[in-house]
């Protein structure tokens, strides 16, 4: 019977102590802001401002515009190279690398 208590305390804390490590509030405050921005808002505009695709990495520079309210936001978007989404797309996985927000290209350049 002892054994057995202790056995369903020792999982149920293992439980606890792995789910407080994946918590939504942690997992969302993970996101860029214009990855909250697209989660958050249902009717956005997507204006493609600069584009760079000579280089490894295609780099666009995005205003996303939320129709409702009339919020902007501004960020960089990178994209693999056309070997690289094969790749992502045989995967199933056809999304961007990720954003840099405007206000983290100036630590971005600092660190440079």
């Amino acid at each position: 019977m002892k054994k057995t208590f202790l056995l369903i305390i020792a999982c149920l804390f293992a439980f606890a102590t792995a789910q407080a490590q994946s918590s939504d509030v942690e997992a969302a405050t993970q996101l860029t802001k214009a990855e909250q921005f697209k989660t958050k808002n249902k009717f956005l505009k997507e204006t493609t401002i600069y584009e760079d695709k000579k280089s490894g990495i295609k780099l666009y520079a995005k205003l996303f515009t939320d129709l409702k309210s009339g919020d902007k936001l501004v960020a960089l978007e990178f994209w693999p190279t056309m070997f690289g989404q094969k790749v992502a797309a045989a995967l199933g996985v056809p999304a961007p690398l990720g954003y840099l927000d405007m206000d983290q290209i100036d630590d971005m350049l600092l660190a440079l």
